[in-house]
């Protein structure tokens, strides 16, 4: 398919592109807000050429950073980059990339993968099912779902019961047509991609409903889906830098397509046996594959995913290995990070923004060795202990489906690396299942 557009990728022309989605759909000034719950990962960043200050700014007098809306800006434009293919698109891509960066042969084969679709189901329902995404972290979203019954606090499992119970409530799926809004609804809530990736949750509790419902019934079904996935995580580092993609690497780019043999086997094999295969990959990736203690291995490599251990390095995996042979209590660790255990509990989010974030406060003082002994120390045996403490009172102290929510833990040690050593208490909010720590 030709490209849709010739994009002007100077600091002008994706204010301009912001502009544009603004006016374009009304949800996305929704993530203006002062009162999105953003999501705490990576640097606090303010990007100079950033979109909401200058466009907060305009309508306000003082500009504000919102970086939820920089973030779903960004997937769009990725999306539109894309789309458009081509030198300029790739050099734009990964100017900011300075390690392992995206190669042109894995860039055109995204952009031949998002034509295809494009092709197929139109960009303004990409950028629909893009701008959807995240508006569960708005009050406005939440104003309007709560009439419904729908207060779930993951913004993912969130949208997925608006879809299911108001969907109404998003003036852009109403302007939609029957087919469009088909589409929408058929992938919503099958899977969560960035769980999966990070390995945050059981092959049971993140693979079932997907494998029940037969959407996979050959290898093209969840390409409309896995484009929304490559944008979205494209963008994620977003308010730290709006020129190209920090993240989405070469190494990241490898893991996702290892993440997806996941998705695709789904049609043959039950959901254990499928995310096998990934855990493997991920622990031959840093040297753990040699590992003879099954259990072990996949508790390894479900850590290295979360600690976005992505580069081919076997010196990453010894690193890790020496981590947790100094790590007391494994045998607990083991039982509660088990991917293959039969848990159905909800998986636990943001637990790699707490464990990444971490690392990166104390890598300013620290050696990386010393970062991830620190991680795998404290911050893992922490968060365990709170999921343990809710799967012992779910049912009476906690609801029973509440999604525990570890996003404010990644914003304090992202400013304080040893609040958890200092301050252990913790308390599960009731309503939305965010932890935080007792004052």
């Amino acid at each position: 398919m030709a490209a849709h557009s010739t994009l002007d990728l100077s600091d002008a022309g994706t204010l301009q592109f912001a502009r544009s989605l603004v006016g374009k759909y009304e949800e996305v000034n929704w993530l203006l807000d002062r009162r999105v719950n953003a999501t705490l990962q990576g640097e606090k960043g303010v990007p100079e050429n950033s979109w909401s200050v200058q466009i907060t700014r305009e309508k306000e007098g003082n500009g504000r950073h919102c970086i939820e809306f920089e973030r779903t800006v960004h997937s769009v434009l990725c999306l539109h980059v894309f789309n458009q293919g081509g030198d300029a698109a790739y050099s734009w891509f990964v100017q900011n990339q300075k390690t392992h960066p995206l190669t042109r042969k894995n860039f055109d084969k995204i952009s031949a993968l998002v034509q295809e679709v494009v092709s197929k189901y139109g960009l303004d329902l990409i950028e629909t099912n893009l701008i959807l995404g995240d508006l569960g972290k708005t009050p406005k979203a939440r104003d309007l779902a709560a009439p419904h019954g729908v207060t779930e606090g993951d913004h993912d499992i969130f949208l997925a019961k608006c879809l299911e119970h108001c969907p109404d409530i998003f003036p852009t799926y109403v302007k939609l047509g029957a087919e469009q809004k088909d589409i929408i609804q058929k992938y919503a809530g099958l899977v969560h991609f960035g769980h999966l990736w990070h390995v945050e949750g059981t092959a049971i509790k993140m693979l079932s409903h997907l494998k029940e419902t037969g959407v996979m019934k050959d290898a093209s079904d969840f390409d409309f889906e896995y484009v929304t996935h490559i944008c979205d995580i494209a963008a994620v580092l977003a308010h730290v830098s709006q020129n190209g993609s920090l993240i989405l690497t070469d190494d990241a780019f490898e893991t996702m397509e290892e993440a997806m043999e996941t998705v695709r086997a789904l049609a043959g094999m039950a959901p254990n046996k499928a995310l096998q295969i990934y855990l493997n990959l991920r622990a031959k990736r840093i040297g753990l594959d040699g590992i003879q203690d099954v259990a072990t291995r996949n508790v390894l490599a479900r850590l290295a995913a979360m600690m976005r251990l992505r580069v081919r390095d076997d010196a990453l995996g010894k690193e890790l290995l020496a981590a947790w042979e100094s790590m007391p209590n494994k045998e607990q660790v083991l039982q509660v990070l088990d991917p293959m255990s039969e848990d159905t509990t909800p998986t636990p989010t943001y637990v790699p923004a707490v464990l990444e974030n971490m690392r990166n406060a104390l890598s300013k003082h620290m050696a990386p060795q010393d970062t991830l002994n620190a991680a795998i120390g404290t911050a893992l045996p922490w968060m365990v202990k709170v999921i343990e403490a809710y799967k012992e009172g779910k049912g009476t102290t906690y609801p029973d489906e509440l999604t525990l929510n570890f996003n404010p833990i990644g914003g304090v040690v992202r400013d304080a690396p040893h609040a958890l050593d200092t301050n252990p208490a913790f308390e599960i909010n009731l309503d939305n299942g965010e932890v935080t720590l007792k004052t």
